[in-house]
């Protein structure tokens, strides 16, 4: 979620921003309400980044990229200038990335399907 441009806009007067789709207050927008909060709990969501490897990856070379991420997201350096950009830094693990991704899956897949999209 890209929040600094949003902010821009909303601090100059351009844009009024009603909600956030985050499952909880972003510290960036500290008076801005989740949908939830507004009494539209089905509305959460947030895109995310994160890093994959190739099948086959030995699982400590894995951990060890995932543990040295975390450390730099845990930098207040790191975090600070993060934040400044609009991201919202949470640095997890691999178990904690495939249950999120499953869980994306099993949420949009049915709406992906029902709109009748279909992939080149």
């Amino acid at each position: 979620m890209k929040i600094s441009p949003l902010e821009q806009h909303r601090a100059g007067g351009k844009q009024r921003i009603l909600a956030v789709s985050a499952e909880r207050c972003v510290s960036q927008l500290p008076k801005v309400p989740t949908f939830a909060e507004l009494g539209y709990p089905g509305i959460t969501g947030m895109g995310f980044n994160a890093l994959y490897a190739p099948p086959g990856t030995p699982r400590e070379a894995m951990l060890a990229w995932s543990r040295a991420l975390v450390k730099a997201l845990s930098a207040p350096d790191v975090r600070e200038q993060l934040m400044n950009m609009g991201v919202l830094p949470v640095g997890k693990g691999p178990e904690e990335l495939a249950a999120r991704g499953a869980e994306a899956a099993a949420r949009w897949e049915p709406v992906i399907k029902a709109s009748g999209f279909v992939a080149d």
